[in-house]
């Protein structure tokens, strides 16, 4: 397996439990997968359990294996909780530990969404340590089913008091984001990503974030 982009310290074991996965379900000897990684590590955005996902959604293509949606999913969810998230396109809603997914309609007119990274490598482990979860408000789903905008700030994430303690400037991006326009900022899983969501395009040169905004752009 090689790599390009940005560095993976070891090796990336989702991507190889992937493939072998694939590949004990196949006749193909071997193979030789390139991944070129450009989702920040420590991000809190999936990119691991993502490139798990992808590899299992293309080698049943090339392999020619035609397993279903859930069949993937459920070899996906042997290689980590949000990894059936990636199996299909769109959006859903995420319940257990992130592995039952039920379909939604996306909300209309388009939202524009904007991710912020500061570097920052949080430790999933550590998140995890020291996370203090709360029960779901009452009703959120139904809430955001008929009414997106407002039913969304029922949401929050339960890792935020914690990095925001370690670490003030994910506090003060959110408050940027809030400050610039979105209707909705928080914390994007364990951290460190930060995410606005915002009702129309937001100009890069808007922001003052520099090399720190990874992505600018429409989200249905």
């Amino acid at each position: 397996m090689r790599s390009t982009g940005i560095p993976i310290p070891g090796e990336d074991k989702l991507v190889r439990g992937a493939a072998q996965k694939m590949l004990e379900l196949s006749d193909f000897p071997g193979l030789d997968i390139h991944l070129h990684k450009q989702i920040p590590m420590g991000g809190g955005l999936g990119g691991g359990s993502s490139d798990a996902a992808f590899t299992l959604r293309l080698l049943n293509e090339v392999f020619r294996t035609d397993l279903p949606a859930s069949r993937l999913e459920s070899l996906a969810l042997t290689l980590g909780s949000d990894c059936p998230f990636f199996i299909e396109d769109g959006w859903r809603f995420g319940s257990g530990r992130g592995e039952v997914l039920t379909p939604f309609i996306p909300p209309t007119p388009k939202i524009f969404a904007v991710l912020v990274n500061p570097g920052i490598h949080l430790s999933t482990a550590a998140a995890f340590s020291k996370i203090d979860p709360r029960p779901a408000p009452e009703g959120w789903k139904k809430a955001i089913e008929e009414d997106f905008f407002s039913g969304i700030e029922l949401l929050r994430n339960d890792f935020e008091p914690y990095a925001f303690k370690e670490y003030p400037v994910l506090n003060e991006i959110k408050g940027t984001l809030t400050d610039k326009g979105a209707f909705y900022a928080a914390m994007s899983g364990s951290g460190s990503t930060m995410f606005g969501l915002f009702r129309e395009e937001v100009l890069s040169t808007d922001l003052p974030f520099g090399d720190q905004l990874i992505s600018a752009s429409f989200l249905n």
